[in-house]
């Protein structure tokens, strides 16, 4: 890997942070998708700093903090990390920036066809991958791709909506992204099963941002 890699890679990391900083940290998604039967189903995804570093795909010796708020505040040098010799680090860096605005660009979902991570959002140029811990209702993302979802999960189902929450919140305040295949429904009308009802605020004090 050459210094012009690592130069842009160390751009694009700090681009990243301040993106994730802005639209994915200590925020909530919930993803809505339908399934084969054109049931619509639901995942749960959260966001906090310590995840940030494995999306970048970097080697550094910084703690996962650390290396966040480093990045933030300017002060990354390329003496604080690698790039990996499989070449990960520079086709993460190709597609991380448009990817620190998942929330409003997948436009599918799929089950993980890898051990590493269980479930992916994402779109034809690339998605995150998203593994569950515990007993938590939530996925945190674990991995960043420059890969077709369509390639890389075992099979993918189109996301229909994508409301967001500040992760302090009980319900969901706002609708950030609506799929084309609801295009004849005003996204203040939209009306899910109970369930999911259950986890979004009212339609009337609903917040639009897409």
């Amino acid at each position: 890997m050459g210094l012009y890699d690592k130069q842009k890679v160390l751009r694009t990391i700090t681009d990243c942070s301040k993106l994730y900083e802005r639209n994915l940290n200590h925020r909530d998604f919930l993803y809505i998708v339908r399934d084969r039967k054109s049931k619509p189903f639901y995942k749960e995804v959260t966001y906090i700093p310590t995840n940030f570093l494995h999306l970048m795909g970097v080697v550094t010796k910084l703690s996962p903090i650390d290396f966040y708020n480093a990045c933030l505040s300017g002060k990354l040098s390329q003496n604080d990390f690698s790039l990996r010799a499989d070449g990960a680090s520079v086709q993460k860096a190709n597609v991380s920036i448009p990817l620190m605005s998942i929330h409003k660009r997948a436009t599918m979902f799929g089950d993980s066809d890898e051990i590493y991570t269980d479930v992916l959002f994402g779109n034809v140029r690339g998605c995150i991958g998203f593994k569950k811990s515990g007993d938590s209702r939530f996925y945190k993302p674990n991995t960043l791709l420059e890969a077709d979802i369509t390639k890389k999960a075992i099979s993918t189902y189109p996301v229909l909506a994508v409301y967001q929450k500040a992760s302090t919140e009980l319900l969901y305040t706002s609708i950030c992204y609506k799929s084309n295949i609801l295009k004849n429904i005003e996204a203040s009308s939209l009306v899910w099963s109970e369930e999911i009802q259950a986890l979004i605020i009212d339609n009337s004090s609903l917040v639009l941002d897409l």
